[in-house]
């Protein structure tokens, strides 16, 4: 039985695993959150309720007796609908993910098993493309695809993305795609990819942005405007990581988490990945820890978010403006609380009702809610739930401004038709 309906290139020769820096985990991430916590929720192997607030626990399905409903990392969810949704996994230490349909109430088919397509394939993000979705991959390739009927295993293949030069086959993690008629954008850690055509054998692509190698004029570039970016993209978690705008015109990453000396902030292009520009953050409110995580809706409506350091408190920013315009940043107002860690956000359609979600001591969920597009946001929702007790977590979808889906650690998936709250 063909269980992923995948189509997959004759001459594909399985990855092997290499150090994780390379492809942007960090180990707190992606080791089991201390502090246990059991079985999560009452449902059986096909989902059913949770145990309280409104919160339906959907169970992920059990394949080749790999125990994926209760080891496994929720690392993105992605929804058209109630009833017409995506699930991207990692699998435990490492092992392989997979993707799943789902609905808001259960885990209906398993779409893509990882293991068959590379070795220790993870997923870590699910996009728009086109008209389908893509499944981002903690490697430069391959690509991961579905057209409009993305609930169905057949309508999920498997794409080579042509000459990527020295990255192919690399350990580099996905961080955002942008495809269409006229050309691709790839953004991979450290370096921007450009295409001329779509993803396929036989396209080509080239690095437009590496600093300081590429471009070839970069020290001149810097010299004749101090903002120009200091560096790539440089992912330190799964967080969401960058975005690029339908027409590839513009597209936007965070800076000032890494090892460079860049402002914390974010680096915006208006040229198709060929330079980019610092949108600083306001000067002294983040020292150290720049934002590791950003998500855009459209070119108006960007958050990012950090973790602070041991002397800063976890933080979020939303922006004003546009991309094309400039973009300003307004540090949200989050309630004081134990030490936290931020892993995802998300907001509705309408760029208003949003979610963020992360981990808090001493080791249980956090879901915070903003009803001002991320201006100010609510104590813990899930403070009190025993669901979320020692569970870290690490996904969030809106699908509209009551319907939120999270995902975490020890395979938890859980959906809520009342925006989270009781």
């Amino acid at each position: 039985m063909n269980r992923c309906g995948l189509v997959i290139a004759a001459n594909l020769v399985a990855l092997s695993s290499g150090c994780d820096v390379l492809f942007g985990v960090d180990f707190d991430d992606a080791l089991p959150a201390s502090g246990g916590g059991g079985a999560v929720g009452t449902g059986g192997a096909g989902g059913g309720p949770g145990t309280g607030l409104g919160w339906t626990r959907l169970m992920l399905l059990e394949e080749d007796e790999v125990p994926h409903a209760t080891t496994d990392f929720v690392r993105a969810i992605w929804c058209a609908s109630l009833d017409r949704c995506v699930v991207a996994t990692e699998g435990d230490h490492f092992e392989p993910g997979n993707l799943y349909a789902a609905n808001h109430l259960e885990v209906t088919a398993l779409l893509v098993d990882g293991d068959t397509v590379a070795s220790d394939l993870a997923f870590s993000n699910l996009v728009p493309l086109g008209d389908g979705l893509a499944a981002l991959v903690n490697r430069a390739e391959p690509l991961v695809m579905a057209s409009e009927a993305f609930t169905d295993p057949t309508a999920w293949t498997l794409t080579e993305l042509g000459d990527l030069d020295s990255l192919e086959g690399a350990l580099n993690a996905q961080l955002w795609i942008g495809a269409g008629p006229d050309g691709s954008q790839l953004g991979l850690n450290n370096v921007v990819m450009t295409a001329p055509l779509p993803p396929g054998a036989g396209t080509l692509w080239s690095a437009s942005w590496a600093p300081p190698t590429v471009p070839w004029n970069y020290f001149d570039l810097l010299q004749a405007d101090p903002m120009i970016c200091r560096g790539g993209p440089e992912a330190t978690s799964r967080s969401p990581f960058g975005w690029v705008s339908a027409d590839l015109g513009q597209s936007i990453y965070p800076v000032g988490n890494g090892f460079g000396e860049e402002r914390p902030g974010a680096c915006v292009s208006l040229d198709g990945g060929g330079s980019y520009r610092l949108a600083p953050l306001p000067e002294g409110e983040v020292n150290v820890g720049g934002p590791h995580g950003l998500r855009c809706i459209d070119a108006g409506h960007c958050w990012m978010f950090g973790n602070g350091s041991v002397t800063e408190p976890a933080y979020v920013y939303h922006s004003t403006g546009t991309l094309e315009a400039g973009l300003t940043w307004h540090r949200g107002k989050i309630p004081d609380g134990p030490e936290r860690k931020l892993r995802n956000i998300a907001f509705a359609p309408d760029g208003v009702h949003g979610w963020l979600v992360g981990e808090e001591a001493p080791g249980r969920g956090l879901l915070l809610a903003s009803d001002d597009g991320g201006a100010t946001w609510s104590e813990n929702l899930v403070i009190d739930v025993a669901d979320f007790d020692g569970v870290a977590l690490l996904s969030v979808f809106a699908l509209d401004e009551a319907n939120v889906w999270v995902g975490g650690d020890q395979g938890l998936i859980m959906s809520n038709g009342r925006a989270g709250r009781p």
